[in-house]
């Protein structure tokens, strides 16, 4: 499979069936995302998308402050070394995030953005 469409594959939004699995799922704690719960869920959601570059090693920051319309970039690496960052927007102080793809792999030559 060439990089440009796995980049593709990887343009997402949450859908609102995973966005509520991540509130089950504890992310928010306090009014912090849990890091570990985050991480999970972006690679699950990957994995789901492109079981070929599965799995997925997502690392996300500490202590992302749980604020509708903040940002937080979790860097991700595909079982085929591939490597890019995911752009996570808050969609409410609960711990709801979109994803969507900040950089591509360096072997692709443009991105494509879904909305």
């Amino acid at each position: 499979m060439q990089a440009g469409s796995v980049q593709r594959r990887f343009t997402v939004i949450l859908s609102s069936a995973a966005a509520l699995a991540l509130l089950a799922s504890g992310c928010r704690v306090s009014n912090t995302i849990n890091t570990p719960s985050a991480e999970d869920a972006i690679a699950a959601k990957l994995q789901s998308l492109n079981p070929e570059a599965a799995p997925y090693t997502v690392t996300c920051p500490p202590d992302i402050t749980a604020k509708q319309g903040a940002t937080f970039t979790c860097s991700v690496t595909g079982a085929d070394g591939t490597t890019f960052n995911v752009v996570n927007t808050q969609t409410d102080d609960q711990g709801t995030f979109d994803i969507r793809p900040e950089t591509e792999p360096a072997s692709s030559p443009s991105t494509t953005t879904g909305e």
